[in-house]
């Protein structure tokens, strides 16, 4: 039987251990429009969508978890489904035969992940739970044929997609032009823009910011510094955490040598 992950007790989906056929029983009971649903809707790709479409896209769905560490897919192999994350954190990274590991982003609750490698042959990255997670999936034969009804979901996928490209691009671009005042600016402007919603803020702790930048969290909490005291950020508590709340969007894209894309 499966167990279910750290705060799913109790709910239907989960209590007989099977999570699609009993997720897919609990949809058939009427209950298409209770949470699970409004979570759905809320995610920014499908927020304009039509009722009768997003009702369509959410009977297709179905849900899974992973564990803490465990690996959903691996660099190079073949992947067929769309994921939208509900809970927990996953890690997308590139490696080589050595074992060496680059972080390239993280994907957050509400998030959807492997969009550009369903549409591929095989991944151009790999994803990891950070923690334990929840997920929803769409398999590709499904995702195409709400693509197909549904004209305009087109144009909300392909721009999620490109800001996806686009930050890997500037990933690039700074490891090997920038310095390190530059690449961190740079990175939180990405952290805070990489979701497809509005969100300015980079939930980044400075531990997983020096693992992307290729320091020490020393230089990070001093390079951070330096970036409060100039008005281009602000640290705000959530919870235990603190996050970074970008304050000044021309400064910062300024100070990390970012063009001005308003």
């Amino acid at each position: 039987m499966t167990s279910s992950p750290a705060g799913t007790a109790g709910r239907p989906e989960w209590d007989a251990g099977g999570v699609p056929d009993t997720w897919l029983a609990y949809k058939g009971n009427g209950m298409i429009h209770g949470p699970d649903y409004q979570f759905i809707k809320e995610v920014a790709v499908f927020r304009d969508m039509g009722e009768e479409s997003l009702e369509r896209l959410f009977t297709c769905l179905k849900k899974t978890s992973f564990s803490r560490g465990e690996t959903i897919f691996e660099q190079e192999s073949r992947v067929d489904r769309l994921y939208i994350l509900e809970m927990g954190r996953v890690e997308i990274f590139k490696s080589d035969i050595l074992g060496k590991k680059l972080t390239l982003w993280h994907v957050e609750p509400g998030e959807l992940f492997c969009l550009a490698n369903i549409f591929a042959e095989k991944a151009f990255a790999g994803a990891r739970a950070e923690t334990d997670c929840l997920a929803y999936y769409l398999e590709l034969d499904d995702l195409n044929a709400i693509l197909a009804a549904d004209s305009g979901f087109s144009p909300k996928l392909m721009g999620c997609m490109s800001r996806k490209v686009v930050a890997y691009s500037s990933l690039i671009e700074d490891m090997t032009f920038k310095n390190i005042q530059e690449r961190l600016a740079s990175l939180i402007l990405r952290c805070a823009t990489l979701s497809c919603s509005r969100n300015m803020t980079c939930t980044l702790n400075q531990k997983e910011m020096a693992s992307l930048l290729g320091t020490s969290r020393e230089v990070v909490s001093r390079t951070l510094k330096k970036l409060r005291e100039s008005g281009a950020i602000e640290m705000i508590r959530a919870g235990k955490a603190k996050h970074i709340r970008v304050r000044d969007l021309g400064r910062l894209r300024k100070m990390g040598a970012v063009e001005d894309q308003d």
